[in-house]
């Protein structure tokens, strides 16, 4: 079997928004190498839950 691949980049954070809660982060690609699969990526935290707006 081939070399491990690289591990998966890191999902980046969500976007905070106001009122709705922000995306997930991706999750990181498996590595390319052939033969093993690499490690896959840690899905990125959560955004930040936008400020609710009283009208």
């Amino acid at each position: 079997p081939g070399d491990k691949g690289p591990p998966g980049v890191k999902g980046e954070k969500g976007e905070q928004s106001k009122g709705e809660k922000g995306e997930r982060g991706s999750i990181g690609l498996p590595g390319y190498v052939p033969g093993n699969q690499g490690e896959q990526g840690i899905r990125g935290p959560a955004g930040e839950k936008g400020e609710k707006v009283c009208e």
